[in-house]
């Protein structure tokens, strides 16, 4: 199969001093896929460490759609209803799960098929090695679990909220310092706590980008353009 893409840009991320992570799910190259599932996906950053399944606490593999809906068509990692998948921060010589501290990120995802207003559980997006939770849906709610490490986000570049849904195919910038934190600890996407009160992401994952240094308004801009032109997405200021 081949490479596909979800749109072109003369820009790249990589032009942004401190990207630590960069996956992208229109990046063909970078998937390792098995059965249709994606195993492993790379780091676009030279050195970088991947991202892997390594089915902890029962989660698999998220399965690869070379043409999600949502995504207009294009790439996507899908979460999907009812499975417990998730993707891990890979360290191959300790070869085991590791975290590692981010100042700034960006996601291309969506919840469920975009029109949800609530979540129907405590749907996790990010956690650290420890298994904590970063960011988190509220069952019942439009929002951010209170009790997340990160409890707001900019949604398409607008000001940052505890509300996100109704979640299209949108960027989702977390930041540290809007937090009053010098930075976060990453570990897996999309993965299930241990409790089985948590469940995983329900939707396409697109695109991660994170940075270890806050980012400046020129940059914030560059990448809502790149994201504006690659995805389609409408960003607030373009």
């Amino acid at each position: 199969m081949r490479k596909r893409s979800g749109g072109s840009s003369v820009f790249s991320p990589l032009a942004i001093s401190g990207l630590i992570g960069w996956y992208d799910a229109s990046d063909y190259n970078s998937l390792t896929i098995d059965n249709g599932r994606v195993t492993e996906i790379s780091n676009r950053v030279s050195g970088g460490l991947p991202l892997k399944s390594l089915g902890t606490h029962g989660t698999s593999a998220p399965v690869y759609d070379p043409a999600n809906t949502l995504a207009g068509g294009n790439p996507a990692l899908l979460w999907a209803l009812g499975e417990e998948c998730g993707l891990e921060l890979y360290h191959p010589v300790l070869d085991q799960a590791v975290e590692t501290p981010v100042a700034d990120m960006f996601i291309v995802c969506a919840y469920k098929e975009g029109v949800d207003a609530d979540f129907d559980g405590y749907t996790r997006l990010i956690a650290d090695a420890a298994d904590h939770t970063i960011c988190q849906g509220q069952p019942g709610s439009n929002g951010i679990r209170a009790t997340s490490t990160l409890q707001r986000a900019s949604k398409n570049g607008a000001s940052f909220s505890a509300s996100l849904l109704p979640l299209p195919l949108s960027v989702l910038r977390f930041s540290a310092a809007n937090q009053g934190l010098t930075d976060f600890s990453v570990s897996s996407f999309g993965r299930k706590e241990v409790s089985s009160l948590s469940q995983s992401w329900d939707g396409p994952i697109c695109e991660v980008l994170a940075f270890s240094a806050p980012l400046s308004p020129p940059d914030i801009e560059q990448v809502s353009a790149y994201f504006h032109s690659k995805w389609g997405i409408v960003m607030n200021g373009l």
